[in-house]
């Protein structure tokens, strides 16, 4: 479970064949952290997580990383795919499993404890983070002018066994 506390303009987009599930929460002014990743900040911060998809499957948002995302009062009041939304008190996550892919941003001052980075930030700070799984090939591709355009897929391969073919581009 992760909270966003304060101010909070995000958006989401499920994951569909190669391409990952991603959120991308913006943060501005006295803001924190709470659940998995823990912190407090001043300034403006800026958080692209992606959870990768299964090489093999073909499938639309059925990602075993897929998150749900709730808040008590968001503009829009919906939360449509890749749209932004703002919530003025703060926003939830429910995941079943962690970004494999996190890219931090923070202009202004920030401490934060958890998988994320354990940190004490001061400044303009740029932090990314990926986590690998074992015996896997990754394909990630990722573009900061984009982040909702981000593909991230996994594979497991098995000790011994030939790597998969990656795809072709403008799958």
């Amino acid at each position: 479970m992760e909270y966003h506390l304060g101010p909070t303009v995000l958006r989401v987009r499920d994951a569909c064949r190669e391409a990952a599930q991603v959120s991308e929460v913006i943060q501005f002014g006295v803001v924190g952290e709470a659940g998995t990743q823990w912190g407090l900040a001043l300034g403006f911060t800026d958080r692209v997580a992606a959870v990768a998809v299964d090489g093999g499957g073909d499938a639309c948002g059925e990602s075993g990383g897929a998150s749900r995302w709730s808040s008590p009062f968001t503009i829009p009041g919906e939360f449509l795919p890749g749209r932004w939304r703002f919530s003025p008190l703060y926003v939830r996550s429910e995941r079943r499993s962690g970004p494999r892919f996190v890219r931090r941003l923070l202009w202004g001052a920030q401490i934060t404890a958890g998988p994320d980075a354990n940190a004490l930030s001061v400044g303009a700070v740029a932090r990314t983070l990926w986590t690998l799984p074992d015996d896997a090939v990754c394909v990630l591709q990722y573009d900061d002018r984009d982040p909702m355009a981000t593909r991230f897929s996994v594979r497991s391969v098995k000790p011994g066994e030939a790597l998969p073919a990656l795809e072709e581009e403008g799958r």
